[in-house]
């Protein structure tokens, strides 16, 4: 059988909340935390998903659907608003990188992906309730709904990744922030979050704390990543080499952190 398999290591839980995690707002209502359009684009094996999450200590799972699962974070205002036309904005090119079709994304391609893959990301973290796990970055929430966007301490890239042999349709979500506290300790956390739907996979760093001056610079060139964010120019997807499955843990578990900060005409700090 596909199946879908989505991890959530160290990453951040939303507890039982009350109020939503964008706007503040009551009541709450579930959220897909994959659209349901999805399912059709999925193979036919690839619809049922085993969850597995991990601490220092334990390692706990279960089998579920993966078109199927809903999380409670939101109002409805968010869900029906904002979020649904994030899923618009994405409907027309989203399968061929799922399938592993050729596409060209535009630069307004690219920031719709960026802003649905962060969205779905946030929904996936919202289904970790692990007491052990930290609290899902609230602040990173409220810029992404005041922006729509990935955030300046944001960046992200994309790659093609093959299948396991006999399953065409998987896909990983994987969020690391208490092993990590570059510049700072975890009140300005530092996360790497992959997710992986298919052939695509897309690899986002939320770098901690920077000063007014400093942005985060573009990943470096590799023939296996498309940088995704910032937008750039136009890119033909896929990367010129294929992802092998197997690299999917040192991707998602990097030891040392492929990000640097800028500050005019200078890139330094390599962490």
């Amino acid at each position: 059988m596909n199946s879908i398999t989505l991890y959530h290591r160290g990453g951040y839980r939303p507890g039982m909340a009350r109020t939503c995690v964008f706007c503040g707002a009551t009541p709450l209502t579930k959220e897909h935390t994959l659209p349901k359009w999805l399912k059709s684009v999925l193979p036919p094996g690839g619809s049922r998903a085993l969850h597995v999450r991990e601490t220092e200590s334990t390692r706990d799972q279960h089998v579920a659907s993966a078109v199927n699962s809903t999380v409670k974070i939101v109002c409805a205002s968010c869900n029906n608003g904002w979020m649904n036309r994030l899923e618009d904005e994405v409907r027309s090119f989203l399968p061929d990188l799922i399938n592993g079709r050729d596409a060209e994304l535009t630069p307004d391609d690219q920031k719709a992906l960026a802003s649905w893959s962060l969205k779905t990301m946030f929904m996936f973290a919202g289904q970790n309730k692990h007491p052990r796990l930290e609290m899902l970055p609230l602040k990173d929430c409220a810029a992404f709904y005041r922006d729509r966007e990935p955030s300046r301490f944001m960046i992200a890239r994309i790659g093609a990744m093959e299948p396991w042999k006999g399953d065409e349709g998987s896909a990983t979500i994987e969020f690391i922030c208490p092993q990590y506290s570059w510049p700072t300790p975890t009140a300005n956390p530092t996360y790497v979050s992959t997710l992986r739907i298919g052939w695509f996979l897309i690899q986002l760093v939320r770098a901690g704390s920077l000063d007014d001056d400093q942005i985060l610079a573009p990943f470096d060139p590799h023939p296996m990543f498309h940088p995704l964010w910032p937008v750039g120019a136009a890119l033909t997807w896929p990367p010129p080499r294929q992802l092998p499955a197997d690299h999917m843990a040192a991707i998602a578990r990097p030891t040392t952190l492929p990000i640097q900060w800028a500050r005019p005409a200078t890139l330094t700090n390599r962490t």
